[in-house]
């Protein structure tokens, strides 16, 4: 254990070891404050933070057992937070003539110093009690916002910044869970302090819960109820159930798996995917299960209803070579190709005035030409690319009021999660942070809840979180 100790009106550092309580370790005295002490995670060092004679905060490092001290770096003005890898650590500068406070990581030796977030001091930013995920990559931290300690996760460089608590309420001291889904802190929400756990994206209610995958949530235009895709009865069929998951009604039950369900703008009706033949069609059904009819027949898989405004169904297949997106008749008659760049997951915006698709980048970013949104008119004019990034992009939702888009990002098929970006691919911002596959996002009509899927819990559930 680590203590200090003031002796004669200055303070000691004592390092005890809890084996042997008389062997100690006293670093000796000086004109200083101690900010804080973090051991190595083999126990084999103490890395040690204190003020000297007013001055910045200094980290040094002392090999145990022992009594000299290796300074690492100047400008550390609270304790470090080592990475679960011990190669980094966090920690926070203040700079007293801009009175900013600046999240900093550092590699272990004290170089490749990187300032990951900003703040003045009337929106303070606070790494006592921050905190690294299990597997490095995410870092929760606690920010003052008017005036009540928030916390919030980002990614280890700073990006995908997600507030996870957001209430009159101070929310404090995050720690993770072992496998990265969940947050315990501390919190005086019941007028004193007490300890909560929350999941890693906030206010989050699970919908299902069954052993069965749970998978492509789909609004009803009226916001009361949820289509989603399930194998609960040993093949993928569709149900629909309440928003609260109340009055689970399966609507399809052929010999085969039926996928992407997708409301009609009248909420009578739910196209769907079909896997028969060998290959994929798409098909509707009333919302009661009854007037099931296949709208497509072709050797080519057909995927990703949607329905525009006016009853048109724009969908994806493959029937001429490649992916592109085509436009059918709410009777399947009709059939129009809709574009020539290999374009997939086709979503009309609520109004009817734009179409968001996903496609390969004509440029190369990074390595690889990966997925990104575009937008294009509803006569095929206009295509514009909203997003640029070297992470390929999937299932893009439009926002309720049709100003942004939500979509998934994919992390070499490890990770996803979702994210939400201006239409000018501007404002990007995050929306889960959890460690597994968070997918297909579905804005409720009123844009104050989001539907996903993910496997966080071990198999495929549609969940539901409150937007802020």
């Amino acid at each position: 254990m680590a203590h200090a100790e003031e002796q004669n009106g200055k303070q000691h550092l004592v390092v005890t070891n809890i084996t042997n309580s008389s062997s100690t370790v006293a670093i000796p005295p000086a004109d200083v404050q101690y900010l804080g002490v973090t051991f190595s995670h083999e126990g084999s060092f103490i890395y040690i933070t204190r003020k000297e004679n007013n001055g910045p905060g200094i980290l040094y490092r002392l090999a145990l057992p022992g009594n000299d001290l290796v300074q690492i770096k100047s400008g550390v003005d609270s304790p470090i937070t080592l990475s679960p890898n011990g190669e980094r650590f966090a920690f926070v500068r203040h700079n007293e003539d801009t009175t900013e406070y600046s999240l900093m990581v550092s590699t272990i030796d004290g170089s490749n110093e990187q300032t990951i977030g900003s703040r003045k001091d009337g929106d303070m930013l606070s790494l006592y009690g921050a905190a690294w995920s299990p597997d490095g990559n995410n870092i929760a931290f606690v920010r003052n916002v008017q005036g009540k300690n928030q916390i919030f996760v980002m990614n280890n460089d700073g990006s995908r910044l997600k507030q996870v608590t957001n209430n009159s309420s101070n929310n404090e001291r995050p720690a993770w869970s072992p496998d990265g889904s969940k947050l315990v802190f501390q919190t005086d929400r019941d007028g004193n302090f007490e300890i909560a756990v929350m999941s890693v994206d906030g206010e989050l209610v699970q919908l299902t819960d069954d052993p069965a995958d749970d998978i492509d949530p789909d609004w009803s235009p009226d916001g009361s109820k949820i289509a989603f895709s399930s194998n609960r009865a040993g093949m993928q069929h569709i149900y629909v159930a309440n928003v609260d998951g109340t009055s689970l009604t399966q609507i399809t039950n052929a010999n085969a798996a039926d996928t992407e369900p997708a409301w009609s703008r009248d909420g009578r009706r739910i196209a769907f995917v079909r896997a028969i033949d060998g290959n994929t069609e798409i098909y509707v059904v009333n919302v009661d299960g009854s007037k099931e009819a296949r709208l497509t027949f072709d050797p080519g898989n057909e995927l990703s209803p949607n329905w525009s405004p006016d009853g048109r169904i724009f969908f994806t297949s493959n029937r001429d070579g490649k992916r592109e997106l085509y436009v059918m008749n709410g009777d399947g008659g009709a059939v129009t190709r809709f574009t020539t760049t290999a374009a997939i997951a086709p979503v009309w915006s609520r109004d009817g005035s734009r179409i968001a698709f996903t496609s390969p980048s004509a440029e190369m970013i990074s390595t690889y030409h990966p997925l990104e949104i575009f937008l294009v008119d509803p006569d095929g004019g206009n295509v514009r690319m909203v997003t640029k990034h070297p992470s390929s992009i999937f299932v893009p939702s439009w926002s309720a009021d049709g100003n942004s888009i939500a979509f998934a990002e994919d992390r070499m098929g490890a990770a996803s999660n979702i994210f939400q970006v201006d239409l000018t691919g501007s404002n990007l911002k995050r929306l889960t942070a959890g460690p597994k596959i968070d997918t297909q996002p579905a804005f409720s009509p009123d844009g104050s809840k989001m539907a996903f899927q993910s496997n966080r819990d071990g198999n495929y559930e549609i969940y539901v979180i409150n937007l802020h």
